[in-house]
């Protein structure tokens, strides 16, 4: 049986049923899929795993990582043993997510055996997002050694091919979690209702600098100078948590938004429940997951623009509507209608199901 590797930096919850699929399809194929972690996590994620509801063969290594001083965000994985792993795996093909130091091993041991890879990739450009020359040169040369490429989605295969990937050798594979879990359990807990009279959205995320989630406040402090029956769930934590329920509290809006806290992947589908729409704001994201989970869950989204996942998943007024939270009359006036038309929005929601 061929063995493919596929290497990436940590399990998560949403990969894992997504791996488990891959291997049950290619193990039809006559392949079988071993995954290298470089660590079993790291400090700012805080979801935890069920390592039996794994179904592929894994390896971890303890392969160090190290977070940037001046943004949390930014984690390096150093890979430290995957050499030795893929010499102990021999695998015929190899899968390397993103641009990293796996990356360089993978191509420099795939042109040692003569091997083919596949890079994974996700990135896309952005206007508030500089990359150093050296890592833009870092990139196109491993481009020219990859064999293939799998994207993200549309904006992650533009960029590829912008970088110097051909045309043909781009594949698009939607980004995704395990939806089915999402639509089952959301609308198991459907009858639950946060407020009977008033409108609920919903905000699931980190709270960092980079998803701005003060835009959301404070759009929220501008909706209630004009109505007060709607709700806002912010569910997530970081290190903006203290400022934003700060800010909250400055604006006056204790009554109508609640900061949940974060939840677990099985906790999530009831906050969907007592849901009427979600709103999605980031400064930037190569994708958004969470825009999947909701509308798996048969939600309703305001989606920023600024995220891969809104350029593929958001037909404008059929699967929900994009915006830029910058603009915050065009986000009110959406919200309020949204709170008058009901009806429309459970409609939306579920055709995105």
């Amino acid at each position: 049986m061929q063995k493919v590797v596929l290497i990436t930096n940590i399990p998560t919850p949403y990969r894992i049923p997504l791996f488990n699929e891959l291997n049950k399809q290619m193990l039809q194929e006559e392949m079988e899929l071993h995954v290298i972690f470089s660590e079993s996590g790291y400090k700012r994620r805080k979801f935890e795993i069920d390592f039996s509801q794994i179904n592929f063969t894994y390896s971890i290594l303890s392969g160090g990582t190290i977070t940037s001083n001046k943004d949390n965000e930014k984690t390096y994985f150093f890979y430290k043993g995957l050499w030795k792993a893929l010499n102990k795996l021999q695998p015929r093909n190899i899968i390397v997510a993103g641009f990293s130091s796996a990356s360089i091993i993978t191509s420099i041991w795939c042109q040692r055996k003569n091997i083919p890879f596949s890079i994974w990739s996700g990135s896309i450009e952005s206007e508030t997002r500089n990359i150093s020359w050296l890592r833009i040169k870092l990139r196109r040369q491993l481009i020219k050694r990859a064999k293939s490429f799998i994207a993200y989605g549309s904006l992650a295969a533009k960029y590829l091919v912008k970088m110097g990937a051909l045309v043909e050798k781009v594949h698009i594979g939607i980004n995704t979690v395990d939806t089915s879990f999402f639509a089952q359990e959301s609308t198991k807990n459907r009858n639950i209702l946060l407020s009977k009279n008033d409108f609920t959205f919903t905000y699931l995320g980190y709270l960092v600098p980079r998803k701005n989630v003060s835009l959301v406040i404070e759009a929220a402090s501008l909706l209630l100078k004009e109505r007060s029956d709607f709700n806002i769930q912010i569910i997530g934590d970081g290190e903006s948590k203290n400022q934003l329920e700060a800010l909250s509290i400055k604006l006056g809006l204790e009554d109508h938004i609640r900061f949940i806290g974060y939840k677990q992947k099985e906790e999530i589908p009831s906050y969907f429940a007592k849901t009427n729409a979600l709103l999605f704001q980031s400064d930037f994201d190569i994708w958004g997951l969470v825009l999947n989970e909701a509308m798996a869950a048969g939600l309703c989204c305001l989606a920023t623009i600024h995220a891969g996942a809104t350029f593929d998943l958001i037909k404008e007024g059929e699967t929900g509507f994009a915006i830029d939270y910058t603009h915050q009359r065009k986000v009110v006036d959406k919200m309020k209608w949204m709170i008058d038309h009901p009806k429309e929005v459970e409609e939306i929601g579920k055709k995105c199901i």
